[in-house]
């Protein structure tokens, strides 16, 4: 039995509205830091959409408040966006190592 919401009228329309506008909101973070298509990118999305995140979405969705389902997104979106941040952090890191070797083998890797 659910005990949130009804599958239908305002409190589900706005779950539906903030989650498309996490998702989107995230999108855009990750694509301003050039992570489109990277694994950093799927990692940031499996903050979100995986498995056992979505099981503690649902729960905070169909059992819970509204603001106990926002706050259960804002945790999980957070999670999306520090994983792409210690990605393009890592990026930036390497590049400049990369650079001041002039080449782009790892240090110790010799040059190439």
């Amino acid at each position: 039995m659910l005990t949130g919401d009804p599958l239908h009228g305002p409190g589900w329309e706005g779950r539906v509205a903030l989650w498309r506008q996490a998702m989107k909101w995230l999108h855009v973070q990750v694509s301003d830091m050039d992570l489109d298509g990277t694994e950093a990118e799927d990692r940031a999305r499996q903050a979100i959409t995986g498995p056992q995140e979505l099981e503690r979405l649902n729960a905070a969705w169909t059992d819970g408040t509204f603001e106990e389902f926002r706050e259960v997104l804002r945790e999980r979106v957070r999670a999306g966006l520090r994983a792409g941040k210690k990605e393009a952090e890592w990026r930036i890191a390497n590049r400049m190592v990369f650079t001041s070797y002039g080449t782009h083998n790892a240090p110790g890797e010799g040059k190439g």
